[in-house]
C-alpha cells in the first residue's frame, strides 16, 4: 500500500498551515511549526519523521523500513524430524517385533530418539524469528541553529599607530547578539589582512559581547585588521593599521681626503628625541561599577627615544588601571587617570555611576 506523498506544518503563532518546505509561516512570518503526517495524522513538534508511523515530512519514506530477516532454515533437519516426529509409538513397534535382533532393535530406537532430539534442538535454534531491521541510509537530517551575531563593530576608533616590535590594547569590539547565553568569544575570528605588518588577538571580553583585542606590530607599513563570525556571514568594519619603524641611534662616518687609507671613523650619537605630548583616546568617561575600557595612549611625535608608559589612578576606590591600561570601574564617584612618558602627562576624568545618573567627561592634557 502505497503512503502518503507528503506533510505539513502549521504555524503555531497563527495556525496558518504551510507546506512542508517553507521556512517561515507564509501569513504572520513566523518560524515555529508543528507537523501534521498526512498518513495517520498524528501532530508532531520535534523531529522530521512521525513518532506514530515513521513517516518522514516531505516524502514517502518512513523512518524505517522493515525488512523481515529470515534465516534459511536447514530443511533436511525439519524432514528428519518429521520422519521421527513420533518416536514412541516408533519404539513400541520395534519392542514388539520379535524377528529383529535386540542389538539392532535397541540401536534403532536410540538412534530415532537421537535424531528427534537433535531436529527439535537445532532446528529450534536455528529458526530464528522475523527481526525487523532499520534502513539507516535515511536518517532525520541535523537542524542547524541560525546564526546568533547580528551585527559586530569596532569602538570609537577608525586607526591605531603601533611601533614595530611593540604591543597596544587600542579598545574593544562590540558584537550584538540575539541570545546572550549562547555567546561565546570562540564566534569571533580577528583577521589581520597583513599578518607579516601587524597581527591581532583576542584579549578579554569582561563577561560582556564587548570582546577587546591586542595589536601587534611586526613590520614598517600599513594594512586593515577586521573580524568575522565563525559561520563567516557576518563581518564588523574594518581598523586601520599603521606599522612604523623602531628608532635607532644614527650613526655617521666622518669622509676621508684619501680613500687609498681611510682614517679610523668616529661615532656621532644625536640628541635624543624628547616626548612633547601624549592624547589619551580611544575609552569610555563613564561606566558603572564593574565595566571595564581600554584607553590608548598616542605619544608625539612617534620616534620619540623614551616612550615607557606609566598608568596611575587618583583614587582605586573607584577606578583602577593596569600597565596596559585597562581601566576597571570599582565604585561610585569620580577619578582621575594619568599617563606618563618622559616626564609628560596626560590625564583623563572617568565618571563611575550607579543606576541612572548621569555622567560628565573632562579631559585636560599637562606638559610637565
Amino acid at each position: 500500500m502505497a503512503l502518503k506523498s507528503t506533510a505539513m506544518k502549521v504555524c503555531k503563532n497563527c495556525g496558518t498551515e504551510n507546506p512542508e518546505s517553507a521556512t517561515e509561516c507564509s501569513w504572520c512570518g513566523g518560524v515555529d511549526f508543528r507537523h501534521i503526517c498526512l498518513n495517520c495524522g498524528t501532530e508532531f513538534e520535534n523531529g522530521s519523521f512521525c513518532p506514530q508511523c515513521g513517516m518522514k515530512a516531505g516524502s514517502n519514506t518512513a523512518l524505517a523500513s522493515t525488512k523481515k530477516t529470515s534465516t534459511k532454515r536447514k530443511t533436511w533437519l525439519w524432514v528428519l524430524g518429521w520422519i521421527f516426529i513420533f518416536p514412541v509409538p516408533l519404539t513400541v513397534l520395534l519392542l514388539r517385533n520379535s524377528k529383529l535382533n535386540s542389538a539392532l532393535k535397541f540401536g534403532a530406537i536410540a538412534i530415532a530418539w537421537l535424531f528427534y532430539l537433535f531436529a527439535v534442538f537445532t532446528s529450534g535454534g536455528s529458526d530464528e524469528a522475523d527481526v525487523p531491521t532499520v534502513d539507516l541510509a535515511e536518517t532525520a537530517p541535523v537542524e542547524i541553529a541560525a546564526n546568533n551575531i547580528e551585527e559586530m563593530a569596532f569602538s570609537h576608533i577608525k586607526e591605531v599607530t603601533v611601533e614595530a616590535g611593540q604591543t597596544v590594547s587600542p579598545g574593544y569590539l562590540r558584537v550584538s547578539v540575539n541570545s546572550r547565553n549562547d555567546f561565546s568569544p570562540e564566534n569571533v575570528t580577528f583577521i589581520s589582512e597583513n599578518p607579516e605588518i601587524a597581527k591581532v588577538t583576542f584579549s578579554h571580553d569582561a563577561l560582556t559581547t564587548c570582546l577587546y583585542f591586542d595589536v601587534i606590530g611586526i613590520s614598517e607599513g600599513e594594512t586593515n585588521i577586521y573580524a568575522t563570525a565563525s559561520e563567516g556571514t557576518i563581518k564588523s568594519d574594518k581598523l586601520h593599521i599603521i606599522v612604523t619603524r623602531p628608532v635607532e641611534d644614527a650613526v655617521t662616518q666622518k669622509p676621508t681626503d684619501n680613500p687609498a687609507t681611510p682614517e679610523p671613523t668616529e661615532e656621532v650619537v644625536s640628541e635624543p628625541v624628547k616626548v612633547e605630548k601624549i592624547d589619551l583616546t580611544g575609552y569610555r568617561s563613564e561606566l558603572s561599577a564593574g565595566e571595564e575600557t581600554s584607553i590608548q595612549a598616542v605619544i608625539t611625535p612617534s620616534n620619540a627615544e623614551n616612550q615607557a608608559l606609566s598608568w596611575s589612578s587618583s583614587d582605586e576606590n573607584v577606578v583602577t588601571v593596569n600597565d596596559n591600561g585597562t581601566i576597571v570601574a570599582v565604585g561610585s564617584g569620580t577619578a582621575t587617570i594619568t599617563a606618563t612618558a618622559d616626564g609628560v602627562s596626560a590625564t583623563a576624568e572617568i565618571k563611575v555611576i550607579a543606576g541612572g545618573d548621569t555622567a560628565s567627561m573632562k579631559l585636560t592634557v599637562r606638559h610637565t
